[in-house]
């Protein structure tokens, strides 16, 4: 949804317990990564994305431990969301005090089943979801014209980054 030059997009992590905010591209596949570039660039339009991939697109990456558990949640897509900062590259101070570094000009929110590179964790911060989410939940990313994010889980803000 996109109201003037705020921009949100929401989606509802299946079988999640945690998500993960920060720079996307150091926690997901580099196969899947390179997707992600791949379409980012072919709807480069758009301010906030909102990450869907094929089930095929992933079993070509040739990650099969990730394809296994995600099989098991979701056959048709994997999602995730991501926004591009206003000055690129940089680190980055979220209200709670922590700090993300971003080297792809991206910020996002990936659920902690598509994160297969553990190490890249350090880079950003996993939220809890509540034992009472569901599907009548959602993630939330909004953006405004400054490109300053608000990360929502169901109603509550979760994490506020100025990138101005």
């Amino acid at each position: 949804m996109s109201v003037g030059s705020v921009s949100e997009q929401q989606f509802m992590p299946l079988s999640c317990k945690r998500v993960w905010i920060g720079d996307p591209c150091y926690v997901i596949h580099d196969g899947l990564w390179d997707l992600v570039v791949n379409q980012v660039f072919e709807d480069h339009k758009e301010k906030n994305f909102k990450i869907k991939f094929n089930f095929e697109k992933l079993w070509e990456t040739g990650n099969l431990e990730m394809v296994q558990k995600v099989r098991k949640i979701d056959d048709d897509f994997l999602t995730f969301l991501m926004a591009g900062t206003r000055w690129g590259d940089n680190v980055y101070s979220g209200n709670a005090g922590a700090e993300y570094p971003v080297d792809s000009g991206s910020l996002g929110v990936v659920p902690e089943y598509l994160i297969s590179k553990q190490s890249g964790t350090k880079f950003g911060k996993f939220f809890e979801l509540p034992n009472s989410f569901s599907g009548l939940n959602s993630i939330s990313m909004i953006t405004d014209e400054n490109r300053n994010f608000k990360f929502l889980i169901g109603s509550e803000v979760v994490e506020e980054i100025r990138t101005e």
